[in-house]
């Protein structure tokens, strides 16, 4: 995957053209240039197999259009370009030499070219940066809107996901998998392909376009492109002959429309039988949204976003939101009777929850014909998704579909995408409880499992051993027992090669010294011999060449030798991971597995601390300045944000805004198990396990475009009545109070009501500057609270 490091303002360019797209599908636009004339001295596939076959007898008899007058854009510098000559009707975007230089061939494409044009791009960020192309679109202001432009306008790009759609949180990746981060589309849209995976995931999808392209007849291809509907239909096709589909129904389902698609999904030959089968009279529809009405949160109030609202996006086919307010029901009134039928047929509408929890989400449709509806929303949190096993997602996905009797739309969307950097919790009734805008994860695990044997056999009677040993059943101890010597006796070989290897290691570093001295001789010796030509001379040239050469074939040796020692750790480390992974007799699942939910119910347990006080203090008593620092750290977040209330020393006591007895994790909000969890974290590997343990909290990670830095926690406060008080604001400035207007409390009467307020004004804080002159990515802007002139008494 080639690596994208700059946006520059390269990117923007083009996207003026978004004024076209409200009137795109209208026809309104200029049409594009078509092929005047069939010509039929090129064929229309070559090789193709089955479906070259079909195509070339369609073509033949003229009942397929071909590909002259499309175009394949290749935007990575060939990276991973489609191979032309399958398609030898097919042109191929052609860039001047000046517009190379200046880049404009390279990565996401930001202007509309007015043919029939598919292409890609494998070019990509790191996740943390800017991340994929079509993330880049899906968060800046007027992506979604170009890419309406696009789709209206004949254009369809592919992007990979690279590291944008995987297993994992915060670049921790599951077992065995690369580190993921879950699903980061803020959106869904039908308007490009994302691809699953990297450079050449693109591939399957841009083998198939030029044949889908081609196998439309003449007069149904050219009534698409001149209506602006071609890509509409070619997303359609892609979608309800997808492999992943069992019946025809699954086409209203979210099984059809992932963010992501994977290659292995397509069937191409499908997909070109269905374009052919369309006739003029019986183009498939679109379904257009248009958003009536919505819930407005309120700035001060609802939300603290200083530049940003809740609006994402508004286009025909995605209307996408992010959740700021602090509402926990959304309602948004759509009308989708705008939806269009070149044949003018009669149109059915449907609307279907194709990412969510169905309990949690209401569509209450206001007709007859059902082509408007209410949507009612209740917050959702991060959520596994449906069918992608070990992916998360923070989307909610509405498809809104219509049919002609013949054939269905392609999905349009309304998508409502909640920050994962926000752990909230709501009273029963719906009130907001509490939200903390820095949420984290953390996790553990074994990091020398050695040790952790060592520990399970050895009969030691301290507290953390005898704490580990009870997590597990006798039966599991004789278990693991038994797993215990298969991994030693492998790791023995493990250690021995990681010996070699370091020991080839270190020869290396020496050898490559060594060479940078001998090249230094010789290249004085050269010097020398210049300089005045004699035996001598010619002796010290001819041994410095020789000691240069045994040197580096000395080098190779030992470069080999680094190799193979390090190809038997990788090897040894594959067959540990897989005796730890192989289910146990009897137990039905693995070593690891077992071990990993031992230790993850240790984490989540709201009670360790409490209940063992005296012997984690003495054992923080005990510990390396880093550790201790460690737990320090945490103990101080715990107090910041108001989670706990110092007890003295190093003690602290849990203090939960839920009242009760206990710290059950029925009674902790979801930011203070949060909190628990991250200091036990680091109880069991800093303090407990020091070694044996491995654990980490990460800041839940969201992408800069659309969120800001908040640093702090707002706990809600009502009256016996349930009617709002305001909240309390804790973080690193400390405690303060707010009232339902959204104003700083700064007198208060004998009773605790507000007798002075002042008004106060969210701000971003000034944009950083790198030594060039130019914003610095990624950003991340502190949201500041700053006070006012503006003062209310009450």
């Amino acid at each position: 995957m080639e690596v994208r490091h700059e946006l520059g303002n390269r990117l923007w360019i083009g996207f003026v053209c978004v004024l076209v797209a409200s009137s795109a599908l209208r026809g309104q636009q200029e049409p594009p240039v078509l092929p005047a004339t069939r010509l039929t001295e090129i064929p229309v596939a070559v090789d193709g197999g089955e479906i070259g076959e079909r195509l070339r007898d369609w073509y033949s008899r003229g009942t397929a259009a071909g590909n002259y007058g499309d175009y394949y854009d290749n935007r990575d510098g060939g990276h991973s370009s489609l191979k032309l000559a399958p398609y030898p009707q097919l042109s191929k975007v052609e860039y001047t030499e000046e517009q190379i230089r200046d880049r404009q061939n390279y990565g996401m494409q930001t202007k509309i070219l007015p043919h029939v044009v598919f292409g890609n791009s494998s070019t990509a960020a790191g996740p943390e940066r800017t991340g994929s192309n079509a993330r880049t679109y899906y968060t800046l202001t007027g992506g979604l809107e170009f890419l309406f432009a696009q789709y209206a306008r004949n254009n369809l790009y592919i992007y990979p996901e690279h590291r944008d759609h995987d297993p994992g949180h915060n670049g921790i990746g599951l077992a065995g998998q690369a580190a993921g981060y879950g699903d980061l589309y803020p959106a869904n849209t039908p308007y490009l392909i994302i691809s699953q995976g990297s450079s050449g995931s693109d591939q399957p999808f841009m083998r198939a376009l030029p044949y889908v392209l081609a196998a439309f007849r003449p007069e149904v291809k050219e009534r698409l492109v001149q209506s602006g509907m071609l890509m509409p239909a070619v997303q359609m096709i892609l979608r309800i002959t997808s492999k992943r589909l069992e019946r025809p129904e699954e086409y209203l389902t979210g099984k059809a429309h992932p963010t992501v698609m994977r290659g292995s999904d397509v069937d191409a030959g499908k997909m070109v039988d269905m374009a052919h089968g369309i006739a003029l009279s019986d183009i498939p529809p679109i379904a257009l949204l248009r958003v009536v009405r919505e819930d407005a949160p309120v700035p001060g109030v609802d939300c603290f976003e200083p530049e940003l609202t809740e609006k994402l996006a508004d286009t025909p086919a995605a209307v996408a939101r992010i959740v700021r307010g602090s509402q926990y029901l959304r309602k948004m009134t759509v009308s989708a009777e705008g939806s269009r039928d070149l044949n003018n047929r009669p149109l059915k509408y449907h609307w279907a929850v194709l990412r969510g929890d169905p309990e949690k989400i209401r569509i209450d449709y206001l007709n007859q014909s059902r082509s408007r509806a209410e949507i009612t929303v209740a917050y959702h949190g991060r959520f596994p998704v449906a069918g992608e096993p070990g992916l998360e997602s923070n989307r909610v996905d509405i498809g809104v579909f219509v049919h002609n009797g013949i054939y269905y739309s392609p999905p349009a969307f309304i998508t409502f995408y909640s920050l994962d950097s926000e752990a909230r919790s709501y009273h029963s009734d719906g009130r907001p409880l509490e939200i903390a805008y820095d949420a984290g994860t953390s996790f553990v695990s074994v990091a020398d499992w050695s040790r952790f044997f060592d520990i399970m056999e050895s009969g030691g009677n301290s507290w953390p051993e005898r704490l580990l040993r009870e997590q597990f059943t006798p039966a599991e101890i004789g278990a693991l027992g038994r797993v215990s010597k298969e991994y030693r006796r492998i790791h023995a070989g493990r250690l021995g090669a990681e010996e070699r290897k370091e020991k080839a290691d270190a020869a290396l570093r020496k050898s490559r010294e060594e060479i940078r001295s001998l090249e230094a001789k010789l290249a004085e010796a050269k010097k020398s011999l210049s300089a005045r030509k004699s035996a001598q001379a010619e002796a010290g040239l001819a041994e410095a060449a020789e000691a240069l050469e045994a040197a580096r074939k000395a080098q190779e040796n030992l470069s080999r030798e680094y190799r193979e020692a390090g190809s038997a750790v990788a090897a040894i480390t594959k067959s540990e991971e897989e005796i730890l992974a192989k289910k146990m007799p009897r137990l039905d699942i693995g070593a690891s597995a077992l071990v990993e939910d031992a230790l993850d119910s240790l984490m989540r347990d709201p009670d360790l601390f409490a209940a063992n006080e005296k012997d984690v203090l003495a054992l923080v008593a005990a510990s390396d300045k880093k550790a201790v620092e460690e737990f320090q750290k945490v103990r101080k977040s715990l107090l910041v944000y108001g989670v706990a209330v110092d007890s003295g020393g190093s003690s602290f006591r849990l203090k939960p805004v839920r009242p009760g007895d206990g710290f059950t994790s029925g009674r902790l909000t979801r930011h203070e198990k949060g909190m628990v969890e991250r200091l036990n974290a680091v109880l069991l590997s800093r303090i407990l396990f020091p070694g044996t343990v491995g654990g980490d909290w990460r800041q839940n990670y969201v992408d800069f475009r659309i969120a800001s830095v908040k640093q702090w926690r707002d706990v809600y406060r009502y009256t016996p009545e349930g009617e709002m008080l305001g909240w309390l604001r804790f973080g690193p400035e400390g405690v303060r109070e707010f009232n339902a207007e959204g104003l700083l409390v700064e007198e208060k009467d004998a009773q605790g009501r507000c007798l002075k307020a002042r008004a106060v004004r969210y701000e971003l804080e000034p944009v950083k500057l790198d030594a060039g002159g130019r914003p610095v990515v990624p950003q991340y802007r502190k949201v500041l609270t700053v006070p006012t002139g503006g003062v209310r008494e009450y």
